[in-house]
């Protein structure tokens, strides 16, 4: 994970549950999250001069972990086909 993204983990009714730069759990509320943030998005966090903390998604990151992620999956070996 890039240093600084927070990864949407999960999003269960009106809760969000990110992943933090360092690899803990932080819960939210879902209005908290830009509209288009979605599992698995990557999310820039942004402070302002009075302490508001906002996100955004960053799209490209989180493309490109996507890309990453199919390509460690097609290097796994497949299971055997038939019958266990």
């Amino acid at each position: 994970m890039e240093k600084g993204h927070y990864v949407v983990d999960q999003i269960e009714g009106e809760i969000a549950v990110l992943e933090t730069p360092e690899q803990e759990r932080l819960e939210l509320p879902r209005d908290e999250l830009p509209d288009d943030a979605e599992e698995g998005s990557m999310l820039v966090r942004h402070e302002d001069e009075t302490g508001n903390v906002s996100f955004t998604v960053d799209h490209e990151a989180g493309a490109k972990r996507r890309g990453e992620m199919e390509a460690l999956r097609a290097s796994l070996p497949k299971a055997p086909e038939g019958d266990l």
